[in-house]
């Protein structure tokens, strides 16, 4: 890093600059702008109050060891330019020209040292006479500039441009030159939290990164019954921009229905495909979802797990409009996949059976819903040598001698769990796991 330089006299026009974000305005609203900006307006007010500032230099370091645990201005800055909703694949000469200047306010912002701040304040304090102010500012932390911090999981195309935003924080210009890489950047791996992460859950407004670390990746599942291979290539002709269709995934809890849609997420990540959830409690907001979604080259799969509906509710007639579709047509990038304990998703009515016409509506009703889906999958319990095959090949992948007493345990667990699902023979082979660490 270069030499540290005294900002005092250059406090007004970094203030003005940071307000006049023109593409990025709502980096102003989050952290940790939200907390640096009100510190740079004091450092450069004409009748400042020393404690006053310190108290918000401290609210601002604080938000920048929130936004990243390494301390790193920069870093904290970079994860909310890349986090944002910007995307600019069509953008005219205007548009780039602001989204330049915007970059370069960015830019110099990361860059601001948290020497020249308590610089300024230790001045500040001096100048009201305040010695013992001067004196234990001299000794207040702050943030980092230049540090890479610890490592955070993102996908391998946010970790890249990152880095190329690190790279080009001390060169004047150095982010608005990178425009035309941050254009294909969001172009390619998304906006905002699509960018970040190849999970995500709906909140109601906005999207929340999933973690999938701890899910079992596609190599560590044992296709019984043919179904992976169903899925797997469904979702590459999905991915590839090929006919696909929508999934309703049927069967008993723990058959591995859930377990495989998380492993295609991390499996076809590279290849642009996006996993969002939606609750089942929030399904009546499926429209509003959609219309949230990024378009290609990305490609979103929405899942919506362990679905039951009821016949009248707003969430049955929302999945219904999407699946046969209504006034607006659903982009060609958006794929449903539904898992259910019940193969007609909805719930059966407590009339039905008593009159035989309302009876054969019902089934009528039910019927016209899963069939929207063009492809259906049961999800069967497997045998008892099928559950054995599901323990060696997850023993193996996990690195587990399998032996006889191994076998035999698998049996009294199953046994005692009433259950030879994929899930009981991977609840199994987790407690084996944990009791192999305890004796090391």
């Amino acid at each position: 890093m270069g030499p540290v330089r005294d900002l005092a006299a250059d406090w007004q026009p970094l203030v003005i600059a940071s307000q006049s974000l023109i593409i990025c305005p709502q980096l102003a609203e989050r952290e940790p702008l939200l907390s640096l900006l009100p510190l740079l307006g004091e450092l450069a007010a004409a009748e400042s109050c020393p404690a006053r500032a310190v108290r918000l230099a401290a609210r601002a370091t604080a938000a920048v060891l929130a936004a990243d645990p390494g301390g790193g201005l920069d870093q904290a800055l970079i994860d909310a330019l890349l986090d944002t909703r910007l995307c600019l694949p069509d953008a005219g000469p205007a548009l780039r020209r602001a989204a330049a200047h915007d970059l370069e306010i960015l830019r110099e912002l990361a860059s601001l040292p948290f020497q020249a701040v308590r610089s300024r304040l230790v001045r500040m304090a001096v100048a009201g006479g305040d010695t013992r102010l001067a004196s234990w500012i001299d000794r207040l932390p702050g943030w980092e500039s230049g540090s890479a911090g610890p490592e955070t999981v993102c996908l391998p195309g946010r970790v890249r441009m990152a880095g190329r935003l690190r790279e080009r924080r001390l060169v004047a210009g150095g982010w608005a030159a990178l425009l035309p890489e941050l254009m294909d950047f969001y172009r390619s791996e998304g906006p905002g939290p699509f960018n970040r992460a190849a999970a995500l859950a709906w909140e109601g407004a906005d999207f929340a990164p999933l973690d999938l670390r701890e899910a079992l990746p596609w190599e560590a599942l044992l296709d019984y019954d043919g179904r992976l291979a169903q899925l797997d290539a469904n979702i590459r002709r999905f991915c590839c921009g090929g006919t696909a269709q929508d999934m309703l995934l049927t069967g008993p809890r723990g058959t591995g229905k859930s377990t495989a849609v998380r492993a295609l997420g991390s499996r076809h990540a590279d290849t642009g495909l996006r996993l969002v959830e939606l609750p089942a409690r929030r399904v009546a907001e499926l429209p509003l979802l959609i219309r949230r979604l990024p378009p290609r080259p990305l490609a979103t799969l929405i899942v919506i797990d362990d679905l039951v509906l009821e016949r009248e509710s707003a969430a049955f007639g929302a999945l219904k409009t999407v699946l046969e579709g209504g006034l607006e047509p659903r982009p060609e990038n958006v794929l449903l996949c539904v898992t259910s304990n019940r193969r007609h998703l909805l719930r059966e009515s407590q009339h039905e059976g008593a009159d035989a016409l309302f009876a054969e509506d019902e089934r009528d009703e039910r019927l016209s819903l899963a069939e929207r889906f063009g492809l259906i999958l049961p999800f069967r319990p497997p045998t008892q040598a099928v559950y054995l095959d599901l323990v060696r090949h997850l023993a193996a992948f996990w690195g587990i001698e399998v032996d006889a007493d191994l076998i035999e345990r698998a049996m009294v667990w199953s046994q005692r769990r009433q259950s030879r699902s994929p899930r009981a023979a991977e609840q199994f082979l987790r407690e084996e796991r944990a009791r192999g660490a305890a004796k090391l």
